[in-house]
């Protein structure tokens, strides 16, 4: 089991990764080589595209979890996107440390999206992004 330690000033410096996050989201373009197009609860390693190299996020260990955050463009508009893992072994954040990071992380609770990811031989991270400004073309094509 692990513990989630958020302190005054991690809070702090999660917002300020969180201000550069939204200075420089990823766009779609670099985004798209590796999308994947169905709902699938787990991407393993294999299923990566060759090749492709990961989109910038920043990081931040907080007790026994690293996380990453990024802003990033998709079809649907502008997501927030957290990924977390523990630190040691094969062992997943579960569902309460991931409430915990995702309202430090400024999520309102509305996950588009939640899947878990190999990022080393048997080594997972859990997934999730929310939109944080919805592509306005959708709106007019509803």
């Amino acid at each position: 089991m692990g513990v989630l330690l958020i302190t005054e000033a991690d809070r702090r410096r999660i917002a300020a990764m969180i201000d550069r996050a939204r200075a420089r989201p990823v766009p779609w373009e670099r985004m798209a080589p590796g999308a994947v197009g169905d709902d699938r609860p787990i991407m393993t390693l294999a299923e990566r595209v060759p090749g492709l190299a990961r989109p910038p996020s920043e990081g931040i260990t907080l007790g026994s979890y690293t996380v990453a955050f990024s802003f990033e463009y998709q079809p649907m508009g502008l997501l927030r996107h957290l990924s977390a893992a523990c630190t040691r072994g094969n062992q997943i954040p579960n569902g309460v440390v991931m409430d915990r990071l995702a309202r430090a992380f400024g999520f309102r609770g509305d996950i588009a999206r939640a899947w878990l990811e190999e990022f080393s031989p048997g080594r997972y991270a859990v997934n999730i992004v929310e939109i944080a400004e919805e592509n306005p073309t959708l709106r007019t094509q509803q």
